[in-house]
């Protein structure tokens, strides 16, 4: 499995969400994660799509879809697609996080979080 990495020093200083290495946490008043240039799809169990901006990390995700099945809701991150042996569509992410832990608060709470936001017209 692919590990996401900066590149940029030690993991702790990226985590989501948390306090910085001056002790100092993620500010109530702003959002850890912006969704930006919203597109609704109402397509199956695609809600919306959206470039997704960090703002810890001062990066943005291009192309993340909302999806939802019933009562859950998730957030998708661009694939790779390529074939199998047998010709069969396959799809390799690009990137994940070092713990589910962190995998779910992103993709299941904070990516949730900035789509609805976003589509209540709120920054």
């Amino acid at each position: 499995m692919a590990q996401f990495s900066t590149g940029f020093g030690p993991q702790e200083e990226f985590e989501l969400p948390g306090p910085d290495r001056r002790g100092h946490g993620e500010s109530d008043e702003k959002p850890p994660i912006v969704a930006r240039n919203i597109k609704l799809l109402g397509q199956g169990t695609k809600v919306a799509t959206a470039n997704l901006w960090v703002r810890k990390w001062r990066w943005t995700w291009h192309g993340a879809i909302l999806h939802r099945r019933g009562d859950s809701q998730w957030v998708q991150l661009d694939n790779r697609a390529w074939l199998d042996g047998h010709r069969n569509l396959r799809f390799a992410p690009l990137g994940a996080f070092d713990t589910d832990e962190i995998d779910k608060l992103f993709y299941r709470k904070l990516a949730v979080e900035a789509f609805k936001r976003a589509m209540e017209g709120e920054p």
